[in-house]
């Protein structure tokens, strides 16, 4: 539970959303801004900042200190942001403050494939791009050029579901490849058990143990 707060702690101060309006996982939405006002305090007393509020006084100090944000733009005239598609609402703030009337902003990302949601992150940012900046250029990148079109096309039929994304047709540099293979489980004991056996039948086919590969996604697999 205490991990789970934190996290919704960390969520809340990279949302922008005040904490009477943010809905926590870990613990009760009536509770949680006295929770929130209590860590604040607690840091201040302990002369401490933590991992979110490198961003948060960041973005106050700009809104408050033009000297500061005035030296900062003239430092930095030109911005690029990679992995934008993880970007929260803070970042953005900051970005958008640096960027000023100039607009020197270049913005990498694939609304495709944000995981951060946890943390904050909100890849439509990259949709509402041209309402802060209507001299906005896109430039899609629509050439795959690690998977196959089996891998292209499977993954697009999942992607089709979210209607918050740039539309986009992916091509394939790989050519067809070798069609795709879905195994449901019903938990990790199960998935381990068709592993080995997957592996042990490209044994049994005379594939060496070298040439066997298993990929896992999340650490907890």
């Amino acid at each position: 539970m205490l991990k789970g707060a934190f996290t919704d702690i960390s969520a809340c101060a990279n949302s922008g959303y005040e904490p009477s309006m943010f809905h926590p996982a870990s613990v009760d939405k009536n509770i949680f801004p006295a929770l929130f006002a209590a860590y604040q305090e607690a840091k201040r007393e302990a002369g401490y900042l933590d991992f979110d509020d490198m961003l948060c006084v960041c973005r106050d100090l700009l809104r408050s200190n033009s000297t500061v944000l005035t030296t900062l733009q003239k430092r930095y005239p030109y911005l690029l942001c990679d992995e934008y598609q993880d970007t929260n609402l803070v970042q953005k703030d900051i970005l958008y403050m640096l960027a000023g009337d100039t607009a020197n902003l270049c913005v990498v990302g694939d609304d495709d494939q944000s995981i951060y949601g946890f943390r904050g992150a909100k890849p439509e940012l990259m949709l509402y791009m041209k309402q802060e900046f209507p001299s906005l250029r896109t430039i899609s990148l629509t050439v795959n050029y690690r998977s196959t079109e089996f891998i292209t096309g499977a993954a697009a039929r999942v992607i089709l579901h979210n209607d918050t994304r740039f539309y986009k047709r992916v091509q394939s540099f790989r050519g067809r490849g070798q069609n795709v293979h879905v195994q449901e489980v019903l938990d990790e004991q199960e998935e381990a058990q068709y592993v080995t056996e997957e592996i042990q039948k490209k044994l049994d086919q005379g594939i060496k143990p070298g040439e066997i590969a298993v990929l896992f996604r999340a650490a907890v697999q």
